[in-house]
């Protein structure tokens, strides 16, 4: 029994939320997202993406799914050139970052309010809901670009979210997603998948969750949505696989050891299957 990694799986699995948030917050033991920790990383990541398959930010009507609560990362887009740039979180989340600085540093994009700083609703949206709901989906525009970075993989429904974004998604549209197949213990980057769902579920998997899902499931998640779904292999730990191999269990091998290898992807997808209205506007 490996308990240097069963140990600290399962305190963090119990973990209470608060205690997570803090740890957050201070970027203590747990590392908070790229939009978070680095949002200019982070937005120069997604234009040499974009450009890598001819597309931009400029005049686009952008979404970034799961912004982490720094909403320094919708300014940075904007500031790119995107139109407009609705930030998703999921429900009852609260943003972490400091608006009155921000509301100095970029005027255009925030207003005031009965005394209050908000942001400018024909720039910014904060949307942090259940992107599911039918009365959610209704006031949500035809979005040009959705985009996301080490997200999809704490996703618990990821084929119900995933077809709820292409829903959102105009017919010119386009997503790009960087997907961090890891454990997210990161020393031992494919050790949860030598566990069975039961175990994992019950006793391991860190309140973030971890789905666990593979690159053969993404593609079928995706192409189930998208006319074009293009994969690329951006970092792979050959010989970290190769330690742990023969403890895998079989539901996470495809066969092909470059791909079960592999730990990051970067994911785009075009052309929707499901149609929004284009007539939607964006409300506040």
């Amino acid at each position: 029994m490996r308990l240097h990694y069963i140990l600290p799986r399962v305190v963090r699995h119990f973990l209470p939320e608060r205690v997570i948030s803090f740890l957050l917050e201070k970027h203590w033991i747990i590392r908070p997202g790229l939009e978070t920790e680095s949002p200019h990383q982070a937005v120069q990541r997604y234009q040499g993406k974009l450009a890598k398959n001819h597309l931009s930010l400029q005049d686009k009507k952008v979404m970034v799914f799961g912004y982490g609560g720094n909403i320094l990362i919708g300014c940075l887009l904007l500031q790119a050139g995107a139109q407009q740039v609705v930030l998703c979180e999921r429900q009852g989340f609260e943003p972490r970052s400091d608006i009155k600085l921000l509301s100095t540093q970029f005027p255009t994009f925030f207003l005031e309010h009965r005394g209050i700083i908000l942001p400018n609703p024909e720039y910014i949206r904060l949307l942090h809901a259940d992107i599911r709901q039918p009365e959610i989906q209704n006031t949500i525009t035809a979005l040009d670009l959705v985009l996301s970075s080490s997200v999809l993989e704490h996703l618990e429904q990821p084929k119900e979210m995933v077809t709820a974004l292409s829903r959102f998604t105009a017919a010119s549209g386009s997503q790009l997603h960087f997907i961090d197949l890891r454990d997210h213990y990161f020393k031992y980057p494919f050790e949860m998948l030598c566990y069975s769902t039961s175990t994992w579920q019950r006793w391991l998997n860190p309140t973030s969750h971890l789905n666990r899902l593979r690159i053969g499931d993404y593609q079928k998640i995706f192409e189930s949505c998208f006319e074009n779904v293009n994969i690329d292999l951006e970092s792979k730990a050959p010989t970290d696989f190769q330690q742990v191999k023969n403890r895998i269990r079989p539901e996470f091998l495809s066969g092909d050891d470059e791909l079960d290898s592999t730990t990051q992807i970067c994911l785009f997808a075009s052309r929707p299957k499901i149609q929004v209205l284009h007539s939607q506007v964006m409300t506040a």
